[in-house]
C-alpha cells in the first residue's frame, strides 16, 4: 500500500509508527464503516463508495502528519480533502453537523482500535499531532458543509421562484377568467376556490423562500399593521373547516395589536397544518388570550405525544424525522419560530400523552418594541 503524496516522501526516514500504519489504513476503515453504521443516523443507507468519501485520503495525510521528517504539519496542510468531504456530506448524504462531527471522533477511536490489535504503539506527541489534524479536519469539513448547503438553498430557492410560480401564475390567470359575471353561478364558485387555493400555494411558496433565505439568526422582513389576532385566527380556521380536514374551534378574546399580517396567518397556518398532520383526527383548538402587553396564541390538538428526544430539535431550520409519519420540507415549524421571534416573542410547545398537544406563539402586543429595543 502506498501513500496519495508518497511520492514527496522518503518511507525511510519516518519511525517505526510511520511504516507501520499505511499498513493498517484498511483494518482503520473497516473499523470506521462498522462503527459509522452502527452509530450515525443514515450511514448505513449509503453506498459504501459514499460513505468511505475522502477518509482514505485524510487517513494517508495524518500519517504523513505525524512522520518525523515529513514536510506535512498537520493532516489538512496544503490539502483540501476535509474540505471536499463537507461538499459531499452536503451533497450526497442526509447528515448534519453533528453526524460530521460523531465521523471524526469515530475516526480516532477506529485508529486506536487498529492500532492496539497491531501492537502499534504511538507516542503522546504522535497521538497529539493526529488529535490536533482531525480536529482541524473537522472544522474544514464543516464549514465547507455550511457554505455547500447556503448554495443548495440558494440554488432551490430560484428553481421555486422561476419554475414553480410561472404555471401557477397561469393556472390563476385562467381561473379569473372563469371567474367572470358571464359563466354560470356554479363555475364562478369552483373559480374562486382556484383562486383562493393558488393564492395559499403562492403564500407556502413566499414561506419557503423566506425559510431559505433566512435560516439563520436573520429576522423577517416584516411589513407592520394594526388588526384584530382574533379574527386572524378564525379567517384560519374557517379555511380548515371549508376544506374539511379537521374540525376548527377558535376561542379567547379580541386583541387588536401591531403585528404583521401576512406571517402570523402564515404561522397560524403551519401550526394548523401540523396539528392536522399528526393529531388524531379529534377537534383542533385555537385560543387567544392577553397579559398585560403580552398575547398568546395557541393551537392544540389532540393525538399521539411528540416524543421527549424530539422536542429540543423540533423547531431547526430544515428538521425531518425519518422514523416514520408523515415527512415534509422541514421548515413549518422553524418558520413559525422565526416569526415569533421577529416579532420579539418566542413559540413553545407542551405535550404529553395525557394533554395533547400545545404550541404557543408568545409575542408583544406591539412588535415595534422589539425593533426599537433591538441592538
Amino acid at each position: 500500500m502506498s501513500l496519495s503524496t508518497d511520492q514527496n516522501i522518503d518511507a525511510r526516514r519516518g519511525g517505526e509508527s510511520f511504516q507501520k500504519l499505511p499498513l493498517l489504513r484498511n483494518a482503520v476503515l473497516d473499523i470506521w464503516e462498522q462503527e459509522a453504521c452502527a452509530r450515525i443516523n443514515g450511514a448505513s443507507l449509503l453506498p459504501r463508495s459514499i460513505l468511505i468519501d475522502t477518509f482514505p485520503a485524510f487517513y494517508d495525510n495524518l500519517v504523513e502528519a505525524i512522520a518525523p521528517e515529513c514536510p506535512r504539519e498537520t493532516a489538512t496542510s496544503g490539502s483540501t480533502v476535509a474540505r471536499a468531504h463537507g461538499d459531499e456530506r452536503a451533497r450526497l448524504s442526509s447528515f448534519g453537523p453533528v453526524e460530521i462531527v460523531l465521523e471524526y471522533q469515530i475516526l480516532e477511536e477506529s485508529i486506536a482500535k487498529a492500532t492496539e490489535r497491531a501492537n502499534v504503539a504511538l507516542s503522546a506527541s504522535e497521538w497529539h499531532s493526529m488529535r490536533r489534524s482531525i480536529d482541524l479536519a473537522m472544522l474544514d469539513s464543516l464549514s465547507e458543509f455550511t457554505s455547500a448547503h447556503a448554495l443548495l438553498r440558494d440554488r432551490l430557492a430560484a428553481a421555486l421562484a422561476h419554475d414553480m410560480r410561472n404555471p401557477l401564475s397561469g393556472m390563476s390567470l385562467r381561473a379569473q377568467l372563469l371567474s367572470s359575471p358571464k359563466m354560470p353561478k356554479k363555475v364562478r364558485d369552483l373559480a374562486r376556490k382556484i383562486i383562493d387555493n393558488g393564492a395559499r400555494l403562492n403564500a407556502m411558496f413566499d414561506e419557503l423562500l423566506d425559510a431559505l433565505a433566512y435560516g439563520g439568526g436573520e429576522r423577517l422582513p416584516l411589513s407592520l399593521s394594526s388588526f384584530d389576532l382574533l379574527d386572524l385566527a378564525r379567517e384560519a380556521c374557517a379555511q380548515i373547516d371549508e376544506t374539511k380536514q379537521a374540525r376548527c374551534a377558535v376561542t379567547g378574546e379580541s386583541i387588536r395589536g401591531i403585528w404583521c399580517a401576512n406571517s402570523m396567518r402564515r404561522a397560524i397556518d403551519n401550526l394548523l397544518s401540523n396539528a392536522i398532520k399528526y393529531g388524531d383526527g379529534g377537534p383542533i383548538g385555537v385560543h387567544v388570550s392577553r397579559w398585560e402587553e403580552r398575547v398568546s396564541l395557541s393551537v392544540h390538538n389532540t393525538g399521539a405525544s411528540v416524543p421527549e428526544e424530539q422536542i429540543e430539535r423540533l423547531f431547526e431550520h430544515l428538521r425531518r424525522e425519518r422514523a416514520g409519519g408523515p415527512s415534509g420540507w422541514g421548515i413549518g415549524l422553524s418558520f413559525v419560530k422565526k416569526v415569533a421571534l421577529s416579532h420579539g416573542g418566542s413559540v413553545t410547545i407542551d405535550s404529553s400523552p395525557e394533554r395533547g398537544t400545545t404550541f404557543t406563539m408568545d409575542i408583544p402586543l406591539d412588535a415595534r418594541d422589539a425593533h426599537s429595543s433591538s441592538p
